[in-house]
């Protein structure tokens, strides 16, 4: 069995908490990290696209994950910026 961790964004998400959770969700080996797409104006929050951006620029631990990284040509990979 697999467990992954959904982290709700609306809910106080900082960006030293986002780091965090990231961290520690990795290094305790959990399958997933998902995060919810609500955005409210009255409480600190995080973006969606901005929290799983910050992501993208982590370094992979994994070595599966690396290897089907690497399984996929260079022109089908799609360029952030």
């Amino acid at each position: 069995m697999q467990i992954s961790i959904t982290i709700e964004g609306q809910e106080g998400l900082t960006w030293p908490l986002w780091k965090r959770f990231v961290t520690e969700i990795e290094n305790l080996g959990y399958a997933g990290l998902f995060r919810s797409d609500h955005f409210p104006v009255d409480k600190a929050a995080l973006e969606l696209v901005v929290s799983l951006a910050y992501l993208a620029l982590l370094p992979l631990a994994d070595a599966e994950a690396n290897r089907l990284l690497a399984s996929v040509p260079e022109e089908r990979r799609r360029k952030c910026w």
